[in-house]
């Protein structure tokens, strides 16, 4: 009893006692510190409604609730190695204090607990409604879209009965167009062959009329003239002085004068001399099918749709020579066959126009030529011997 008396009975030194009050108070400084945090952590654990805010509040609680045991445990540990009657009472103290501190963590913690059950449990609820007002929006969307579905239906029908009837208008339009130019194709060839029948009666009142002039008035003069040797002559020996301005070279002999063109009397030839001469009958054979080559206007290698001197008459002209010289008015090569039952494919050289020859061409330039042009007539050397191409 006397020892446990000294223990209780100890005391510091005045020095002592100071550093002991200086260590203690910092200890427990320390360890209120500690606390004080803990409990501005606690207050904010009411107003928090959120998941994540009430974890992270639980995770600093507990982190500073330990630091706070540990602080605790060394305060007391330096208290109680002091053994004063002080120390006793300051252990005692705070001892109060701790069990305090604990019972407050412990109230805290389980309210944060039960926060986040709540919360947990109203998330669940959240979902779920969240889940069947999803579906029952996505079910009101799919309704929509059938809706949306059947009018798409009908205008794509609309759209293809729009597009049968332009289509049907389009196929009119073109049979109407077809139809027009059909009659019209008719028409020409109405008219075509009107003028052919036409050119057809015109030749032959026009050879009738040829007939008799050459009966009465041709064949007499022909005659006359072929008793005349010294005409062709002199007239031959005009020819050539007049040539002789553009350097034709000169050959005087009988045979040039008697084939000159000018002075060529078929019919009267033919008729004195068929008697005489049988090969005369080969020679108007050979005649006949060289006429059928050449240029009927010029008497020149080339025909009658590549002579441009003919072209460059009008259009009446031209005709009344084909009609006088009984050649075709649709191919303008030979005097065989008529319009009506030629069967040459015609093709213009000067537009491509398959309906006319090259020879019948229109020319805007020949339409529009001078008064004095249309009246000079057609002679049969293409105008050599005319005097408007005589130079001196």
């Amino acid at each position: 009893m006397s020892e446990t008396r000294e223990k209780r009975d100890r005391k510091f030194t005045p020095k002592g006692q100071t550093m002991f009050d200086d260590q203690s108070n910092e200890l427990r400084e320390k360890c209120e510190k500690i606390w004080s945090k803990i409990e501005d952590l606690m207050i904010i654990v009411p107003s928090s409604n959120t998941l994540e805010t009430l974890r992270q509040l639980n995770t600093d609680i507990d982190s500073r609730y330990k630091n706070f045991c540990r602080r605790s445990e060394e305060y007391k540990s330096f208290i109680t190695r002091a053994d004063t009657n002080e120390s006793q009472q300051l252990i005692s103290d705070y001892n109060e204090y701790f069990v305090t501190c604990v019972s407050t963590y412990r109230k805290v913690n389980s309210e944060i607990k039960k926060k986040k059950a709540d919360l947990v449990e109203q998330l669940s609820q959240v979902s779920s409604s969240n889940g069947s007002s999803k579906a029952s929006s996505k079910r009101a969307k799919a309704e929509a879209e059938k809706v949306r579905l059947e009018f798409v239906r009908k205008e794509g029908e609309l759209m293809k009965q729009k597009a049968a009837i332009e289509a049907d208008i389009n196929i009119v339009k073109q049979e109407s167009k077809v139809a027009a130019a059909e009659t019209e194709v008719r028409i020409l060839e109405q008219g075509d062959q009107e003028q052919d029948i036409i050119s057809e009666v015109c030749e032959k009142k026009d050879d009738i009329s040829n007939y008799v002039h050459n009966v009465h008035f041709q064949e007499p003069v022909a005659s006359w003239l072929n008793q005349q040797p010294n005409i062709p002559v002199v007239a031959s020996s005009a020819s050539q002085a007049f040539s002789a301005a553009v350097s034709v070279p000169q050959i005087p002999n009988m045979c040039e004068i008697r084939n000159d063109p000018a002075f060529s009397y078929n019919s009267v030839n033919s008729t004195t001399n068929s008697k005489q001469r049988p090969s005369v009958i080969s020679r108007r054979l050979d005649v006949s099918s060289e006429s059928s080559v050449r240029c009927p206007l010029h008497k020149a290698g080339h025909t009658l749709n590549d002579c441009r001197g003919f072209r460059k008459y009008p259009i009446q002209d031209r005709q009344k020579f084909l009609r006088e010289k009984r050649i075709c008015f649709k191919c303008c090569e030979t005097n065989e066959h008529f319009a009506s039952n030629c069967t040459v494919n015609v093709k213009c050289a000067v537009c491509g126009n398959k309906r006319h020859a090259t020879a019948m061409h229109i020319d805007r330039y020949t339409q529009n030529r001078t008064q004095a042009d249309n009246e000079k007539p057609l002679t049969a050397d293409g105008g050599e011997h005319s005097e408007d191409n005589v130079t001196v």
